[in-house]
């Protein structure tokens, strides 16, 4: 018995169920795997695409295992397999969570009452240089500070 033999007969491949073209179809829409490339040895490797905007993109999820010819698939397939469907499904509970979350809207979001507030806080200012009391209810001094900043020597 050759090596070769004696792998086939451990890893008891030749399954076709483990064909990543059947294995997509568990897969949501827009995925599929791509064309399958050679790797060491007998096995295999496919990586998997998304269809998105009319375009099929390859993404950095690949599925792949020993391969022994025409529909013969070890189950190594089925496992990664397993596995970017599990993550598929997390992203897709993840997004639906995001959108179905409430919109909030900003604070701020009537101009006119960020502008008459900033030029409440400009205008209280310079007030505060003419008399010198500051913004504040106190009284601030003899208003050294607005007599400088007049003066330009701030």
């Amino acid at each position: 018995m050759t090596f070769q033999e004696f792998m086939y007969l451990r890893e008891n491949y030749g399954d076709a169920k483990y064909s990543p073209k059947k294995l997509q179809k568990d897969l949501p829409a827009n995925f599929s795997y791509g064309k399958e490339q050679q790797g060491k040895g007998d096995h295999k490797k496919a990586t998997m695409q998304v269809k998105s905007r009319g375009k099929t993109v390859d993404t950095d999820m690949k599925i792949g295992g020993a391969h022994g010819g025409r529909d013969k698939y070890s189950p190594s397939w089925k496992a990664t397999h397993d596995k970017h469907k599990k993550t598929l499904s997390g992203i897709d509970k993840e997004v639906k969570s995001i959108q179905n979350e409430p919109k909030r809207e900003p604070k701020n979001k009537d101009t006119a009452k960020r502008m008459a507030r900033s030029f409440n806080t400009r205008a209280g200012k310079a007030l505060s240089d003419i008399t010198g009391r500051g913004r504040k209810t106190n009284v601030q001094g003899a208003g050294n500070k607005a007599r400088r900043r007049m003066e330009g020597r701030s």
